[in-house]
């Protein structure tokens, strides 16, 4: 992971007098963002000392915008299909590092110069009836087939879809240059084995088998119900717990599956998501008890509660702070003037001071991100001092004046637009205010409810979504790949950036099986990506948590969603 920063790098860059005058605006960016009622909650909170619920109680920000594997993409999606789906492989903590490991499989063989895998399957995994928790068919490996043929369908129009590239013919199918899916590189060589074919070697692979996309699914329930297939009724799920009830902005509750095949070793019989509107909401929750965890994947914690609480004796018990492979960023829409123009981009980059806005702002533990990657996976521990650091505002001026708005003037409307969140308001607040102050350009905030705000986002005519959304990644397998090519072209859908250059650097790293020259490759891209700023990097997340004393076997997965089947009640 990467490391924290110094500050002498930043005092080289920006005179005290500024470094003084910025961190004055960026408090009363704070004060002026944060004061609607958020003061008065000092008061002391009573814990109930009444029995506590048998069951594990978690929040979910916004929404759960889908549990289908197929489409699913942010946080919440996967937490919620990491309970209720097995993978062929999945992540573990193991020996103080992340390993991939068996899950829906047994063991897997590699042939062919590595462009082969076979899998052997668990004989003993089977489809489970939402309400009901009936035992239905086996588990098989045409489960598997089927479900990633069906993934891949342009029709389905999966968000993930570019991850399964690596299977042979997997792209000219998504394409439509092929129609016919018997000849894509996944195949049932009996009823528990499967095979793989890729288009070239790729030392990641079982990893990529943990990621949902690549999932069994009961494809003949999909065909039956269409859209309707993940409702209580319907659905069917082979994981460690079953989708029990779900009321649609409200809450989920998921029971444990009494024919998982490790059922006796999982002790919380019922998980509940309560779906919340904001992060401070959650948090008085959990001061009143009503809540297991804050933090991490669970809400975000407000940076200004967090510090406060943190002063708190009863608190700090129940406080950790856990690594994360995650970066918070922006998206340019590069198709909308004045973002159009790679140096009114990099202006807007280079005028944000990633240090201050870490130290002052959200104030957590995170990192500035001067990479899309974490610098930890490009083979770098510090790529600020360094001299990465992007933060340049006299060069930021030059750049702005280049484009043709020297100090500001004539510069259009920008809008910045981000999801409803305490937190995603409070950073872009402070970057209004950066921007303000050194380019003199001002910024206009917008957010939106989280499905209102995918359906702007996703709009077909580009010109009317905002010049710069809100949106990050958290890693889904431990190889710089995930960022700089899945993470990149999912990313491509929302800034409609592309290029020859960096598509063949990349590429190549895919293939390549050295691991130095990997590594190589993967900085040049981050290189190409610096040069034309299609993305806004900002800081790479901490995960921090308060966690309640009853929660026994907790641990923080930052790979995929948390394995509850490994914790435990009091």
């Amino acid at each position: 992971m990467a490391v924290m920063f110094s500050e002498r790098s930043i005092v080289k860059l920006t005179p005290p007098t500024k470094i003084k005058a910025l961190i004055l605006l960026l408090i009363l960016s704070i004060t002026w963002t944060t004061a609607h009622g958020q003061d008065d909650k000092e008061k002391k909170f009573a814990f109930r000392t009444s029995k506590l619920p048998n069951y594990l109680r978690l929040p979910i920000e916004g929404e759960i915008s889908t549990i289908d594997p197929g489409i699913s993409l942010d946080t919440a999606s996967v937490e919620i299909t990491e309970q209720l789906f097995l993978g062929l492989t999945e992540f573990e903590y193991v020996d103080s590092k992340y390993k991939i490991v068996p899950e829906l499989a047994e063991s897997w063989t590699i042939h062919e110069n590595g462009t082969v895998y076979r899998f052997k399957m668990r004989k003993d995994v089977y489809w489970v009836g939402g309400v009901s928790g009936e035992r239905l068919s086996p588990v098989t490996s045409k489960d598997v087939v089927r479900a990633i043929q069906r993934n891949l369908s342009p029709d389905i129009d999966s968000p993930y879809s570019s991850v399964l590239f690596i299977l042979k013919n997997a792209k000219a199918l998504f394409s439509r240059k092929m129609k016919d899916f018997s000849k894509l590189g996944v195949h049932a060589i009996d009823d528990y084995t499967v095979e793989f074919i890729l288009e070239h070697p790729a030392v990641y692979f079982p990893s990529l088998l943990a990621l949902w996309i690549y999932r069994p699914l009961p494809v003949q329930i999909i065909e039956k119900y269409g859209k309707a297939w993940t409702s209580p009724e319907y659905i069917q799920t082979n994981g460690s717990y079953l989708l029990s009830d779900w009321k649609k902005r409200r809450r989920m509750t998921l029971k444990k599956n009494p024919h998982y095949y490790h059922a006796d070793k999982v002790c919380i019989p019922e998980i509940q998501y309560i779906i919340l509107p904001e992060s401070f909401t959650a948090f008085d929750m959990y001061l009143k008890d009503k809540l297991d965890i804050i933090g991490g994947s669970y809400i975000r914690l407000p940076p200004k509660e967090l510090e406060k609480n943190l002063k708190k004796i009863s608190l700090k018990q129940d406080y950790s702070s856990c690594p994360m492979f995650a970066i918070y960023s922006y998206q340019f829409n590069t198709l909308r003037p004045p973002v159009n123009h790679p140096l009114v981009r990099k202006a807007i980059s280079a005028a944000i001071n990633r240090f201050l806005l870490v130290k002052f702002i959200t104030k957590s533990g995170q990192t500035p991100a001067n990479t899309l990657t974490p610098p930890s996976l490009l083979g770098k521990e510090d790529n600020y001092q360094s001299g990465d650091n992007l933060f340049d505002p006299d060069q930021a001026k030059l750049w702005l004046k280049e484009a043709g708005y020297p100090e500001g003037k004539g510069f259009p409307e920008l809008i910045l637009m981000h999801d409803i969140s305490d937190t995603h308001a409070l950073i872009a607040s402070a970057i209004k205010v950066f921007l303000k102050h050194f380019l003199n350009i001002d910024l206009t905030i917008k957010s939106m409810d989280w499905y209102a705000y995918l359906k702007q986002i996703d709009n077909s005519d580009r010109l009317k979504v905002p010049h710069i959304i809100r949106f990050g990644w958290t890693t889904d397998y431990l190889d710089a790949n995930n960022w700089l090519n899945d993470a990149f072209y999912y990313f491509q859908s929302l800034n409609n950036w592309s290029n020859e250059e960096y598509d063949r650097i990349v590429l190549q790293a895919s293939k390549s099986t050295d691991l130095k020259k990997r590594r190589e490759l993967f900085l040049k891209a981050e290189k190409v990506l610096i040069a034309h700023a299609p993305i806004l990097p900002v800081f790479f997340e901490s995960a921090q948590y308060f966690v309640k004393p009853r929660l026994e076997g907790w641990y923080h997965m930052p790979i995929g969603g948390q394995h509850i089947c490994n914790w435990r009640l009091k």
